[in-house]
This record gives C-alpha cells, sequence and structure tokens, in this order.
C-alpha cells in the first residue's frame, strides 16, 4: 500500500515539475522571439517608422494561453530529459519494487 502511495506521489510531482518546466520553455521562446525582433535592425527601423510592431513578436512574456496550448507545453515539460530522467527513474523503481512484492 505505501508503495502506491509513493508511485502516486511521484506522478504527482513529475506533472508539477512538468508544469514548471513547460512555462520555463514559454518564456523562453517568447523571450528569443523578442531577441531577434531588438537585434534586427530594419524590423527596428520599420517599427520606428510604422510604430506597429509586427505580429510574430511577443508583446508580452506571460498570461492566458489556450487549452491547446498549455496541454503543449506540458507534454513538452513531460518529455523534458532534466525532468523524464529524474522521474521516470524513480517511476521505474517503484514499479519494480511494487510488482516484486
Amino acid at each position: 500500500m505505501l508503495l502506491l502511495v509513493g508511485l502516486a506521489a511521484v506522478l504527482g510531482l513529475w506533472f508539477v515539475a512538468a508544469t514548471f518546466r513547460g512555462a520555463q520553455k514559454r518564456y523562453i521562446e517568447r523571450s528569443d522571439a523578442m531577441l531577434k525582433f531588438l537585434t534586427d535592425t530594419s524590423r527596428l527601423t520599420d517599427y520606428m517608422n510604422t510604430g506597429a510592431l509586427p505580429p510574430d513578436v511577443p508583446t508580452h512574456l506571460g498570461g492566458y494561453e489556450p487549452r491547446v496550448e498549455r496541454g503543449r507545453l506540458l507534454l513538452k515539460g513531460l518529455v523534458s530529459p532534466t525532468v523524464a530522467v529524474f522521474y521516470g527513474f524513480f517511476v521505474l523503481i517503484s514499479s519494480i519494487l511494487f510488482l516484486a512484492r
């Protein structure tokens, strides 16, 4: 019974870590798009002349994400090597111990 509780705890913590990692990936992607815009002199000149940002430049780093986008980020976080290897190891050990008893 204790092994099942441990397995549930590991899976729960895996999802928490994956959610955090997915949020990090979102911020990294958006800051990368902003950096590309800020280092492109022709696009900056166009912005100064028109006063309008191009549609591919994020206007904010955080905020509301559609459900599909949140799911995509969660899946990216679940399979992220730094998260998946660590928690996958604990799931594997817990499963082996559960099946061995």
